[in-house]
């Protein structure tokens, strides 16, 4: 009934998928997140005086960012995927703030710095002995760009 005993909930039960999504929900997503890369493309080529490039994604940004635990192994296929990989490479951000993963970090790669700050899931032991309020003030965090 719920993802993980925790009364969470399974996307697929729960949202409307688009028609012409056709059961490939990777690739339809890919496409979307593509055509909203040509359009920052669009706007940073034509606005020289960004100093700069912040890059915003829910996915994975590069593979070895992905989770090195064990118990993710078999959904970590599901947290990223080549095409955004290569677009992050050519965009060069600044920095990159992600999510989708429950491995926190915050690296430099190639000039860019990739930040992940997640909640994580309390029943998993995630949160440790921490309260909800602890936990957030862990991922809450101020930076001068």
């Amino acid at each position: 009934k719920y993802a993980h005993g925790s009364g969470t909930w399974s996307d697929h039960r729960f949202i409307k998928w688009p028609a012409d999504m056709e059961g490939d929900s990777g690739r339809w997503f890919t496409q979307l997140n593509l055509k909203s890369f040509e359009d920052q493309n669009a706007i940073i080529s034509t606005n020289p005086e960004c100093k700069k490039k912040i890059l915003m994604l829910h996915m994975v940004p590069q593979y070895f960012l992905l989770s090195k635990n064990p118990a993710y192994a078999a959904t970590n296929a599901f947290f990223g995927c080549s095409p955004i990989a290569k677009y992050v490479t050519e965009l060069e951000p600044d920095i990159c703030f992600f999510g989708h993963t429950h491995d926190a970090c915050d690296v430099m790669s190639n000039n860019t710095r990739y930040i992940c700050r997640p909640l994580g899931y309390a029943d998993f032991g995630e949160w440790g002995n921490r309260s909800a309020y602890e936990r957030i003030d862990l991922l809450m965090f101020t930076m001068e760009v």
